[in-house]
Parts: structure tokens; C-alpha cells; sequence
């Protein structure tokens, strides 16, 4: 639908950046970035205009993106983007926020005119991790905390959220989930 590249295609990517990354001064970054409140979209205004707005959407973050990293629709109203850069470079929180007011700009679409807002969850090799699975797990929790702090914004993962994810888990549960290390 997008013309983005896959899930799939996208974890081989970020194993790249990370083996990429390890040995000298650079990093690379992973983002999550989840549409909020698109579901009414599709529900109000059907789904051609729902795939127009993912198409849309689809865009404005490859013309952020640029040539610096790779744009991948991970499914539903869900992307992700690896980026490379310097190490303890500002520019994925620059990027994040050039994607969150692009992504507020009103879209125009087969008539239909759609404001939406986004939440953005970034975890960074080496810092936050050196797998896959652990990044993509440190931008999702990153991402959750943006969407229960009230969406539209961006945060980087930090061990905290982990943490205060298995005390949840603990106490909603009774199960103590026993923390497996990042790298």
C-alpha cells in the first residue's frame, strides 16, 4: 500500500545498522512511530481514505528520513525508521520532532480533511542495546510512554521503563518477569 518495506525487511536493516555501528563513532537509532486516534479515520470517512492518510503519512516521514536511514511500515497505522548518526548526536531528537509537526499538518485527501498527531518511541544502538529484539523492545516502551503521558509526543527509551514495566507486570499479575540483558 505505502511502497515501504516490511517488518521483515526492516529487522534485517536495523542488524546491519547495529553490526555497522559497534566499532566507531557513530549510532544508530530505531523509531516507532504510532498514528494517534486513527482508527476513526477508517471508522468515520471508510477505508480509501485510511490508506490515503498511511500513504500520506508514509511520505512526509521518507522526506524527513531522506537518505540517512531506512522508512518500513511495520502494519496498521504503525512505521519505523532506522537512522544512522554521530554518537550522542541530536538529530534523532531533531528528526522526531520535524516528524511530529509534519505528521499534524492537516492532509487533504479525496476530499476528506484529516488532522492527526503521532507518538514516537526511539531507542539507540549502541547506547540502548546491540540486537534487534532489544531495540525494537526499548522504542515500543518509549513509544507506550509517550501514549500514556497524552500522544503527540516523542521519548527516548532509558532502563527505568523497563523496569517499571516488570513491576507492573508483577503486580497486575503476580508474575515476576526476571529481566534478560539488552545486549
Amino acid at each position: 500500500l505505502t511502497g515501504l518495506p516490511s517488518r521483515r525487511v526492516l529487522a534485517e536493516e536495523l542488524e546491519a545498522a547495529i553490526v555497522s555501528v559497534r566499532d566507531c563513532a557513530s549510532e544508530c537509532a530505531i523509531f516507532l512511530i504510532d498514528l494517534d486516534h486513527f482508527k476513526p479515520v477508517n471508522d468515520v470517512h471508510g477505508h480509501v481514505a485510511g490508506d490515503a492518510v498511511l500513504i500520506e503519512v508514509a511520505a512526509r516521514i521518507t522526506a524527513i528520513v531522506g537518505e540517512t536511514g531506512t522508512v518500513a511500515r511495520m502494519g496498521g497505522d504503525e512505521f519505523a525508521c532506522v537512522v544512522f548518526c554521530e554518537l550522542d548526536s541530536d538529530i534523532p531528537a531533531r528528526m522526531a520532532g520535524q516528524m511530529l509537526r509534519a505528521l499534524q499538518e492537516p492532509m487533504l485527501l479525496q476530499g476528506v480533511r484529516v488532522q492527526l498527531s503521532a507518538t514516537i518511541g526511539i531507542a539507540r544502538a549502541p547506547h540502548d542495546g546491540l540486537t534487534a529484539s532489544s531495540l525494537l523492545h526499548g522504542a515500543d516502551l518509549a513509544m507506550y510512554k509517550g501514549k500514556r503521558e497524552g500522544r503527540g509526543v516523542y521519548h527516548f527509551f532509558d532502563e527505568e521503563m523497563d523496569v517499571q514495566l516488570r513491576t507492573r507486570t508483577a503486580l497486575d499479575t503476580g508474575v515476576t518477569v526476571v529481566p534478560v540483558s539488552v545486549v
